[in-house]
């Protein structure tokens, strides 16, 4: 079978590392590509998008010094990436036609998301946020330093989710999409929005009972990407 690159866009406060759980499961046809967001991981000493907009035009400066031409490719917006990448089509930053397109885990960009609930300024509210969220090994917040560095990146990034807002214009994604959710966070009452940014009608998944599935169900996760892409 021909390669396909599946460029990643990630969940707020992530980093490129925490999807190398999806390697063992793609099978070697898939190139996968992770987009590295402002200051964590390997660009920790840079410091923290100001606006959405630096975020977006910044992901897609990513995407071309990563792209490899010679394969197609598909794009996976997970949770804050979803939001990313529906932004990266609407405002025609990306014109090169993806074979696919997953989002996962957010409510479609007209709906506001849970994030906007949230006072920032409550640490320990956004922390009980977090955790119900499941993201986060509650023992490594025992770690005072550590806790500082995680919660300074989160609430940078959860600002940018509540400073977010749809400009009214429906823009539909230029290839077939699946919308990828767990009932407990992300319901199909909110999901199926996606229909409304969609060319065709969309596959919905759902799987597992946390927001972040793509740990819990990395194999049913991987296996339906598999199928889509034909690898």
């Amino acid at each position: 079978m021909n390669k396909i690159q599946l460029i990643v866009l990630g969940y707020a406060g992530g980093e490129a590392a925490g999807f190398y759980n999806l390697l063992p499961f793609l099978g070697e046809n898939i190139f996968l590509s992770i987009i590295e967001y402002k200051g964590r991981g390997s660009r920790r000493k840079e410091g923290f998008y100001q606006c959405c907009g630096e975020m977006v035009r910044d992901i897609f400066e990513q995407i071309i010094k990563i792209r490899k031409p010679e394969y197609p490719y598909a794009i996976l917006g997970y949770s804050m990436g979803a939001q990313n990448v529906y932004e990266l089509f609407a405002q025609n930053l990306l014109t090169e036609k993806p074979a696919y397109i997953f989002v996962a885990a957010h409510e479609p960009p007209d709906i506001d998301c849970m994030a906007k609930r949230f006072c920032l300024d409550d640490d320990r509210e956004f922390i009980n946020h977090v955790k119900f969220y499941g993201g986060l090994d509650e023992r490594l917040l025992s770690d005072k330093r550590f806790a500082e560095i995680y919660t300074m990146r989160m609430k940078a990034d959860f600002k940018l989710l509540q400073e977010y807002c749809f400009d009214g214009k429906y823009k539909v994604f230029p290839a077939g999409l699946a919308v990828f959710y767990c009932e407990r966070d992300t319901p199909f009452e909110l999901v199926q929005g996606w229909r409304r940014f969609a060319i065709e009608e969309p596959e919905f998944y759902e799987l597992g009972h946390s927001h972040f599935f793509f740990r819990t169900e990395t194999e049913k996760f991987c296996k339906i990407i598999r199928k889509k892409l034909n690898a």
